[in-house]
């Protein structure tokens, strides 16, 4: 808990354990996990896997920034990283509709 590694998730919509959400460095390796700081230069790509298929959505300092436009179980994210606080939205079909499922805490670039 200290250390941020943290998530909220509605269970009633599914168990997310397995759920992880990660940065990457240029060789491939992770580098922070959920709630930790990365230096801008270390980071290549962001990166979120989930135990149940879901549509993602990556937030940048409130505003949401990019999302993806299937339903998948993993999702990468390669665009230019600026400096901020970057967290993993993952949303869930329910009756026809996306509602939210994990809000995950950032990941901080700096």
């Amino acid at each position: 808990i200290k250390k941020g590694h943290l998530y909220t998730t509605f269970k009633s919509l599914g168990d997310a354990e397995g759920f992880n959400y990660f940065s990457k460095n240029e060789a491939g390796k992770i580098n922070a996990i959920l709630g930790d700081s990365v230096q801008i230069g270390k980071i290549q790509s962001l990166n979120a896997v989930t135990p149940l298929p879901c549509q993602f959505r990556l937030i940048y300092n409130g505003e949401k920034v990019d999302s993806s436009t299937v339903d998948g179980y993993s999702y990468s994210w390669t665009g230019p990283v600026k400096k901020g606080a970057y967290r993993i939205e993952a949303h869930i079909k329910l009756n026809g509709k996306y509602v939210p499922w994990i809000y995950s805490n950032p990941i901080y670039v700096y």
